[in-house]
């Protein structure tokens, strides 16, 4: 009893002591959000949030879900073509003309500038549908990593889960391009005020703080699926003194998925090689059946590639979320003994 009156505060700040979560609901969420986590290690301590093996989550996934990952990688392919195809029509062939302007092919920003004022409602329509595209994906991860036994054509799934996940990154987004925006202009202004190495270290100090920010919000994905709202105060809180852990499973994150990059690099040479080599693929006179293999082969790893990053970024996240949120509910005595 003890144990549960002090979390009544903490409750209400998780969204679990409202009038539409029973104590049934309660128990059953914080149960599936401690999934296979043994609270109690040796001694009868917490179990700490270990970064590494969390990072290692998608190659988990990956090994024990392998028909999903190439459902996964099938659609990201799929989806890839029509969203590009799609674009093309929505823009019209001098968007192709304006891609290939001499302006655009030296980067010239005023070219860019103009080619998105023009196009801007083609651009903004593609990345909603994008937007929404991959928060299927994502849903799929977090419900394999959280949820296994829910049903889905490969733990797939649309409904209002997915449209709150597009919700969350397009805020996400707005304040990753905010904070962004900011630092460039102070950056640039600290540079002209303070001039020489001050306004260098000013300016990678104002990185360090967006790399920051980025860590306190890292968890609030995994919660806007698991708890069914939307809530960064929640997610900053969770996050609280585990910025270190949360950038090292991060960093740990990216290097496995380069390794996977390399070896799925490796595979993609092979089968040019096997094609005829660059030149022949990339010249039409020169072309062959097993150079249209080689081709085809070469973008679905692409395609899978891109749907690796997915899977080895945001499957730890969903490690994090889960143990972090059953090492903050020991704290507040959900699980405190009368």
């Amino acid at each position: 009893m003890r144990g549960l009156l002090a979390t009544i505060a903490q409750d209400r700040e998780w969204g679990l002591a409202t009038p539409r979560v029973t104590p049934q609901k309660r128990v059953r969420r914080i149960g599936r959000i401690a999934g296979s986590v043994e609270p109690l290690g040796p001694g009868g301590k917490m179990t700490k949030f270990s970064p590494s093996e969390a990072a290692l989550e998608g190659f988990r996934l990956s090994r024990e879900q392998p028909s999903s990952i190439i459902i996964w990688s099938i659609l990201y392919f799929a989806g890839t073509i029509a969203l590009g195809l799609a674009f093309n029509v929505l823009a019209g062939p001098e968007f192709t003309r304006a891609l290939n302007s001499s302006a655009i092919q030296k980067g010239d920003p005023a070219a860019y500038a103009h080619m998105f004022g023009r196009w801007w409602p083609a651009f903004i329509i593609i990345t909603m549908v994008w937007t929404l595209f991959n928060s299927v994906l994502t849903g799929g991860i977090f419900r394999m990593a959280l949820r296994p036994g829910e049903k889905g054509v490969a733990h797939l799934q649309f409904g209002k889960t997915e449209f709150r996940l597009a919700a969350i990154s397009a805020i996400l987004g707005i304040i990753g391009l905010f904070c962004i925006f900011t630092t460039y202009v102070l950056t640039i202004i600290l540079a002209k005020i303070a001039g020489g190495p001050l306004g260098i270290i000013s300016g990678f100090m104002l990185f360090a703080g967006v790399i920051w920010i980025g860590l306190r919000l890292m968890l609030v994905t995994p919660m806007t699926f698991e708890e069914e709202k939307i809530s960064l105060a929640q997610a900053w809180h969770l996050s609280k003194g585990h910025e270190l852990s949360l950038l090292f499973m991060s960093i740990l994150s990216i290097v496995f998925w380069i390794i996977l990059v390399a070896l799925l690099n490796t595979i993609g040479l092979a089968f040019i090689s096997l094609g005829g080599g660059i030149g022949t693929i990339l010249h039409p006179s020169h072309f062959r059946p097993l150079s249209a293999l080689a081709l085809l082969v070469s973008f679905y790893l692409q395609a899978l590639m891109s749907t690796l990053w997915v899977v080895m970024f945001t499957s730890p996240l969903a490690v994090a979320y889960r143990e972090l949120k059953v090492d903050d509910a020991w704290k507040v005595g959900i699980w405190a003994k009368p």
